[in-house]
Order: C-alpha cells, then structure tokens, then sequence
C-alpha cells in the first residue's frame, strides 16, 4: 500500500486535504511536482506539500537490470551515470528524492 506513507505524513503534520501518491520510479518526484503546479495553477488548490523518493537498492532489482544488460560497465559512479552524454553504456541507478511546498503566490 503506497499510500500509507502520504496519509503517515498527513496525520503527523496535521494537513487537510486529499493526497495521492505518484509511482512511476525515478520520475516519482518530477510527475508529483508537476501535479501540484497543476492543481495551483487550476485553483484546485492553495497550497500543496510533495515530494517523492526512490531508492531501486535491492538485489532483485539489480538482478532484473543485468539480466536485461541495461547496467553500465563503467566501475567509476561518476561516469557510469550520464543520462545525457552520448558516450554512455548503460544504467548508474541512484537513490533520489525531492520535496517542495508550493503555495498560490
């Protein structure tokens, strides 16, 4: 159950409001952030607390990605992850997470 975490956060800080929670792996964060400016812009809402997380650190993850060949072969972290640079040979997973509170300005 992914939501227990989102309604954990909402009862300990005493938020109102609804809250859902986004699981779409690494772009978690990204796809959150982009639905609360959404709900703002809309007047949907006045104020938004997100942020999201992930953390693929576990072996059958690992297992899954090499199996696939998708790991990179570079054994220095620094160069193994280069999402955007042409001369990458594969996958750096990392663990990552972003939080932001947004409000109507």
């Amino acid at each position: 159950m992914y939501n227990v975490i989102a309604s954990h956060i909402s009862m300990e800080c005493h938020l109102l409001g609804g809250h859902h929670v986004v699981a779409a792996a690494c772009a978690s964060s990204a796809l959150a952030m982009a639905d609360a400016c959404e709900w703002i812009q809309s007047g949907r809402e006045d104020m938004v607390v997100t942020g999201g997380c992930d953390s693929p650190m576990i072996p059958s993850i690992f297992g899954a990605w090499i199996n696939l060949r998708v790991m990179s072969k570079n054994p220095e972290p620094a160069k193994a992850s280069r999402p955007f640079d042409r001369r990458r040979d594969g996958l750096g997973p990392r663990r990552g997470r972003r939080h932001a509170h947004l409000r109507r300005g």
